[in-house]
């Protein structure tokens, strides 16, 4: 939904979106899965009556448990950035993106060669 109005979106540019994002995806799939561990033994504990007392005392179900709330609020934290990114000028801009794409570029074919854009 914050990508919506981006240009990147508006004309089907989503390669390059998918560049840029890329990090956001693969992360909040890992998150994903990792919900799903701490979950779902849960879900099955309650379906087949456990004790409270049966479910936690298994070493894996803490270990689960804390990783999903450290990898919770890392994640938080860092789509939070990520969501503050989307308002830089060069995402709403195309002519600021073709810009900051050819600065990147030129650094990458030439490194220490200055390059002068108008």
């Amino acid at each position: 939904l914050l990508v919506g109005h981006t240009f990147l979106l508006k004309y089907g540019l989503l390669l390059e979106m998918w560049s840029e994002f890329k990090g956001v995806f693969i992360f909040s799939f890992l998150r994903f899965c990792v919900l799903l561990g701490a979950r779902v033994p849960r879900f099955v504990a309650a379906m087949y009556d456990w004790k409270p007392a049966e479910f936690w005392d298994n070493p894996l179900f803490h270990m689960l448990f804390f990783l999903n709330n450290i990898t919770t609020v890392v994640y938080d934290a860092w789509l939070l950035r990520k969501c503050h990114s989307l308002a830089r000028v060069r995402f709403y801009k195309p002519q600021l993106w073709q810009k900051q794409k050819r600065q990147t570029s030129s650094r990458t074919t030439a490194p220490g060669a200055s390059s002068v854009l108008s």
